[in-house]
């Protein structure tokens, strides 16, 4: 029995193209990860928590007033498109 265990994070467009991909190892000898980890309700909320930190530190989301797409955006966008 292990007392880590290993989970692989990957962060796909709707499209299915991936975009980032990260394995995290959780628990250790003085707190070991559940072997049954589905249907532990504390290792969930660690697996959810990280999903959560992965996405805030993969993106940097701003709110700003306006009502067009910037130049810098669509060129962006247009580059990814092509």
């Amino acid at each position: 029995m292990s007392d880590t265990k290993d989970f692989r994070y990957t962060v796909r467009t709707k499209e299915g193209k991936i975009i980032a991909q990260r394995i995290v190892v959780f628990g250790s000898e003085d707190n070991p990860f559940p072997e049954d980890w589905i249907g532990d309700s504390r290792a969930q909320v660690a697996l959810h928590d990280y999903k959560q930190k992965l996405f805030l530190d993969l993106f940097d989301i701003t709110v700003e007033e306006g009502g067009e797409i910037t130049k810098e955006a669509k060129e962006q966008l247009n580059t990814e498109i092509s």
